[in-house]
């Protein structure tokens, strides 16, 4: 499976964050990364048949080891779907309909203000 994840790091410093924060903070970084995957699937991702897009997925935010995360993907796991969708990923510029890293290049451009949406976002829910 092609994807990518957002994470909160360092443990000893969100142990502090209360439950409220927690559950901003998951649904900030479930709207973020929605917004991440429209962005790929409307001028990224190689689009043939449509299957490929029809399998980018943003997961429900979880805890991960050091707080909260949100993964976003192409492809089923282990499946045939998962392997295409990192062929693709992983394809030099010029194949296909030259879409390649049609992940990486939307994470990429939302990285400038990214912490600031993630408060504004944050903010909304508490």
């Amino acid at each position: 499976m092609s994807g990518i994840q957002f994470k909160v790091e360092h443990r000893k410093h969100y142990k502090a964050v209360s439950a409220d924060m927690d559950r901003a903070l998951m649904a900030a970084l479930y709207e973020e990364g929605s917004m991440i995957m429209d962005d790929s699937k409307s001028n990224y991702v190689p689009v043939l048949s449509g299957a490929l897009r029809l399998t980018g997925h943003v997961s429900e935010p979880f805890m991960g080891r050091n707080g909260p995360e949100v993964s976003l993907s192409y492809g089923d796991a282990g499946t045939a779907a998962a392997a295409y969708a990192q062929e693709v990923h992983e394809a030099p510029p010029n194949w296909g309909q030259g879409k390649n890293k049609y992940l990486e290049k939307p994470v990429n451009a939302a990285l400038p203000g990214f912490g600031n949406r993630l408060k504004t976002r944050m903010q909304a829910h508490l």
